[in-house]
């Protein structure tokens, strides 16, 4: 690292240490708590867990500066309520299979449909099932124990939350957050279609995409 660098990290660390102590010491004792959950999890939604999201929202320039020390940048999106923790260095993206890159996009997908007709997006298993079936990709199905692992694994990045015991269900309910805007950088659906159609072609033994989408 040269001078130069030093100097900025300096600086950073300074700006975040002097706005840290305007905060009261009741936020000061939550701001560890809020920061350690975010880079658990990388995303918050104000629709799961409102305290939480007004807390990093009220207190945001604390938030940006120490993630800009650590190379990190958060973007706060008041329109659709999510905050999202964005790595530069790539230091929080995950690999994830075929299967699970396919069952990504197909709940981006569900999630871009449904947006604008509803400000809470309730899905089914059995429309995620359709919605595979209409694709042509009754055959790249997840089995019982990868769909319980992979609703895991987006639920702990907090990309949806299921609502009812028995996941097993066609009535299964399925809460859609708007962090997958951020998870799935796509803007429109006929992009979402031609990605889809991209991992489609990949063999079986092409298992590993590499880097996720998630953030």
């Amino acid at each position: 690292m040269n001078l130069l660098s030093r100097y900025k990290m300096k600086n950073k660390l300074e700006k975040f240490y002097r706005d840290f102590l305007v905060l009261d010491r009741n936020s000061q004792n939550q701001f560890p708590l809020a920061l350690g959950n975010l880079f658990r999890h990388n995303f918050i939604n104000r629709e799961s867990d409102g305290v939480l999201y007004d807390f990093v929202v009220k207190n945001h320039f604390v938030f940006e500066n120490f993630v800009k020390f650590m190379n990190y940048d958060l973007i706060i999106d008041s329109e659709n309520k999510v905050i999202a923790l964005i790595d530069k260095e790539e230091k929080l993206k995950i690999n994830l299979n075929l299967q699970e890159s396919i069952m990504l996009l197909v709940l981006r997908l569900l999630y871009e449909e449904r947006r604008y007709v509803s400000e809470r997006v309730v899905i089914s298993l059995q429309e995620i099932n359709d919605k595979f079936r209409d694709l042509a990709l009754e055959n790249r199905g997840l089995n019982k124990t990868q769909l319980k692992a992979v609703f895991s694994l987006f639920s702990n990045h907090n990309l949806i939350k299921v609502l009812d015991a028995n996941i097993f269900t066609g009535k299964k309910r399925i809460i859609l957050y708007p962090a997958l805007l951020y998870a799935v950088h796509i803007d429109s659906i006929d992009i979402m279609y031609d990605k889809l159609k991209t991992y489609i072609k990949r063999s079986d033994s092409d298992e590993e995409i590499g880097k996720s989408e998630i953030d």
